[in-house]
């Protein structure tokens, strides 16, 4: 299971993508190589395909978002 975004209990924007393995129930952060990623946001939506999963609109600093990413698995890109 994936998590992105959201906001912390400081009210800062969490910027790390989440991971758990439901085997060890443990979570890690997945780190990427892509310079253009979805920036740390929170309200958006985010739907999975069969290779990974999108994320789009959403709030990042109070500022409405219209914009779509896509996170590939194999790959760990942003695009």
């Amino acid at each position: 299971m994936y998590i992105f975004g959201g906001t912390k209990n400081n009210g800062e924007s969490n910027e790390d993508l989440l991971c758990l393995n439901f085997k060890s129930l443990e979570w890690r952060v997945v780190h990427s190589d892509s310079e253009d990623k979805a920036k740390s946001r929170d309200d958006h939506s985010m739907a999975v395909a069969s290779d990974g999963f999108y994320i789009f609109g959403g709030f990042v600093n109070g500022k409405r978002m219209n914009d779509l990413y896509k996170f590939t698995y194999e790959t760990k890109k942003w695009d």
